[in-house]
């Protein structure tokens, strides 16, 4: 029994030791989670319009009471709504299989300009989209940024020795912060990049 009530106080002190270090309001949490889980459940009921909505106020609760990364997902959750929209609207992956599989001549780039016309109809989703990631983009950015003005004000401060002490240490924490940002910078930047793939491919076949 003691030891029941050992674990679980440790479980609890661990886990608002993790909640402390991002988040600085318990009920801002709850209230991102339900967000959260607003727009995860109206995704899988195809109600894009509210998944997006949600996904951004989950977004902008991170924004004022957690940090960028957590923000920059919900972004970036919010940007892939509705790429996942406009594949659904053209039926994206069955169409662009078919083309890949067609042989070239006058059939398929007849096929290629039907196909141009209908990601034209529905590109609407997918400028929005941009517009949702190049702002999570935008924030990953300045994370970086700010990283590398705050190394050269170290320096510049006279604590180069320190920091060539520590150097070990301190390359290990550069390299795991690099990490953590490259999953959600490397979503981005694919879907960012899909965006502009659809863009040039009705700008060639018109």
């Amino acid at each position: 029994m003691k030891k029941s009530i050992l674990f679980i106080f440790i479980f609890c002190f661990a886990a608002s030791g993790a909640f402390a270090g991002a988040w600085n309001d318990w009920e801002a949490y709850q209230s991102y989670k339900k967000s959260k889980k607003e727009a995860s459940a109206a995704s899988g009921a195809g109600n894009t319009a509210t998944a997006v909505a949600k996904y951004l106020d989950a977004a902008s609760i991170a924004e004022k009471h957690a940090n960028k990364t957590i923000k920059g997902w919900q972004l970036n959750n919010a940007g892939y709504t509705l790429i996942k929209k406009f594949k659904a609207d053209t039926n994206y992956r069955e169409k662009i299989d078919k083309l890949s599989a067609m042989e070239p001549g006058p059939d398929k780039i007849a096929f290629q300009e039907k196909l141009a016309d209908e990601f034209s109809e529905a590109f609407k989703l997918l400028e929005e989209a941009k517009g949702i990631l190049v702002r999570a983009e935008g924030l990953f950015a300045e994370k970086t940024a700010g990283a590398g003005e705050k190394k050269e004000n170290a320096q510049e401060q006279g604590e180069k020795e320190e920091t060539e002490k520590d150097g070990g240490e301190e390359k290990k924490k550069s390299a795991e912060k690099e990490r953590k940002l490259s999953g959600p910078m490397e979503k981005i930047t694919s879907n960012l990049d899909f965006i502009d793939w659809v863009g040039n491919f009705i700008k060639d076949n018109k």
